[in-house]
C-alpha cells in the first residue's frame, strides 16, 4: 500500500485523497509535524501545499535527505514567485483535486529508481564530494517562463541577457555546428527563435550544469568535450526521433544530462577515474563493467542521483538511471528512457565506439514494436553524427 504525507493547512485535502486512493495517507497542517511524521515513518509520497515558508523549506530537507520519496506540490493559486521558491524541491506540480491515477504511474516510476538513489556505496560516495553542481536560480526562473505560453518572449530574452554568461553560451551553441545556422545569429532574440523555446528550455539547465564543471582539473584521458558533443548529438537524434510523440517532452533534457554523472567521475572523483581506466586496461573491460566492479555503481546513477536532489520529474531521472540497461525501468511504451537509449546507443554505434553497454537492447524493440522505425532513426544519428565530423 503507498504512503503519502500530505502537508496542508486545510486538512479537507488530505481526508478527500484517502477517501479517493484507499491509501495510507496522513495529513499533518505544519512541517514541523511533517518532519515528525517522517522521523517515524517511512513515505512513498509527501504532497505540500507551499504558501508556507517552512514548507518550502521542509521540502528541501526531503529533497536531500531521501531522494527517493515523490515530492508533489499543490500548484493552486500559486503565483510566479511562489512557484520559483519551490521549482528546485519538487518532482511535480498537481492542481486540487489530486488525481490518484497521476501519482500512481509517478510512483511505478520511481519504484526501480529507489534501490539506485538509495544506495549506501552511492550516498557515502556522493557525501563526501564538497562541491556538487547545483542549477542556478536563474535557470528554474527561465525554465518555468519558457513554460509558461503567456510570458511574452521580451521576458525571457530580458532575462537571459541579464546573465552575460548565459547568453554567451546560448548564442555561441546556436551558431555552433550542432544546429547548422546558415546565417550567423547575433542577439539573444534571434537564437531563441532558431533553437526554439523548447529546445532553450532544455539546453540552458545543460549549459548551466556543464558550467559547473569548466575550468576545474580533470582525470587523465578524460574529455569535457567529448562528454558535451556527445550529449548534443544525442539530443538532437531523440529530438528528431520523438517529433510529436508524448516523449518528446521529458525525453530532450534527459538526453542532455543522460551522462552527467561521468561528469562527476571525470572532475571530482578523478582518482576513482584513474583506478576505473586501470581496471579497464588490466581486464579489457567495459567502462560500464568497471564502474560497476570498483565502485558498485556506475556513472547512470550518480547522474539520477543528482537530477532527484534537483527535483526533475521522475521520468528524466529514470531515463538518465538506466539509459543502459531500460529492462529495469518501466518502459512500457516508446517513452523518455527507451527515447535516450535508442539514441545513446545509435549515435555510439555510429561512431564506431563498440561496448556492451552501448547495444540497443532488442528486446526492447520488439516488445514496443519499433522494428519500423529503427532504420530511419539509425539514418538519423547518421547524419547528426556526420555533420559533427571535421572535414
Amino acid at each position: 500500500m503507498h504512503r503519502v504525507l500530505v502537508v496542508d493547512v486545510d486538512t479537507t485535502q488530505a481526508s478527500a485523497f484517502a477517501a479517493a486512493s484507499r491509501w495510507h495517507v496522513l495529513g499533518v497542517t505544519s512541517a514541523l509535524a511533517a518532519l515528525a511524521a517522517l522521523d517515524r515513518e517511512r513515505w512513498d509520497v509527501i504532497l505540500v501545499n507551499p504558501l508556507v515558508d517552512e514548507q518550502v523549506d521542509l521540502l528541501a530537507n526531503v529533497r536531500a535527505s531521501d531522494p527517493g520519496v515523490v515530492r508533489l506540490v499543490l500548484a493552486d493559486n500559486l503565483d510566479e514567485v511562489q512557484a520559483l521558491r519551490v521549482m528546485a524541491s519538487a518532482h511535480q506540480f498537481v492542481p486540487k483535486p489530486v488525481d490518484t491515477q497521476l501519482i500512481s504511474e509517478l510512483l511505478q516510476s520511481v519504484a526501480g529508481l529507489r534501490g539506485v538513489l538509495e544506495d549506501p556505496t552511492l550516498l557515502a560516495r556522493l557525501g563526501a564530494i564538497q562541491t556538487l553542481p547545483s542549477p542556478a536560480p536563474i535557470v528554474w526562473k527561465l525554465r518555468w517562463m519558457l513554460s509558461d505560453p503567456k510570458v511574452p518572449l521580451e521576458r525571457i530574452v530580458a532575462l537571459v541577457n541579464s546573465d552575460p554568461g548565459l547568453a554567451a553560451k546560448l548564442l555561441s551553441l546556436a551558431n555552433s555546428a550542432y544546429f547548422g545556422a546558415r546565417n550567423t545569429i547575433r542577439d539573444t532574440e534571434h537564437a531563441l527563435a532558431y533553437l526554439g523555446l523548447d529546445m532553450v528550455r532544455d539546453v540552458v539547465l545543460m549549459i548551466d550544469v556543464f558550467k559547473a564543471f569548466e575550468g576545474l582539473p580533470v582525470a587523465e584521458g578524460f574529455s569535457f568535450a567529448g562528454v558535451h558533443r556527445h550529449a548534443l548529438e544525442v539530443m538532437r537524434v531523440v529530438r528528431k526521433i520523438t517529433e510529436g510523440r508524448p516523449a518528446a517532452a521529458s525525453a530532450g533534457v534527459a538526453a542532455l544530462l543522460h551522462d552527467v554523472g561521468s561528469l562527476v567521475l571525470g572532475v571530482h572523483l578523478r582518482d576513482v577515474y584513474a583506478e576505473l581506466d586501470a581496471h579497464r586496461h588490466a581486464t579489457g573491460c567495459s567502462r560500464r563493467a568497471a564502474e560497476l566492479h570498483v565502485l558498485g555503481f556506475s556513472h547512470a546513477a550518480i547522474g539520477a542521483y543528482l537530477l532527484s536532489t534537483w527535483g526533475l520529474p521522475a521520468s528524466v531521472v529514470e531515463a538518465v538511471a538506466f539509459h543502459h540497461e531500460p529492462s529495469k525501468g518501466t518502459c512500457d511504451s516508446f517513452d523518455a528512457l527507451a527515447a535516450v537509449h535508442i539514441a545513446d546507443c545509435l549515435v555510439h554505434e555510429v561512431r564506431g565506439e563498440v561496448e556492451e553497454a552501448w547495444a540497443l537492447d532488442y528486446d526492447l524493440i520488439q516488445r514496443l514494436q519499433l522494428q519500423p522505425w529503427l532504420d530511419g532513426w539509425r539514418s538519423v544519428a547518421e547524419r547528426v553524427v556526420l555533420s559533427d565530423m571535421p572535414g
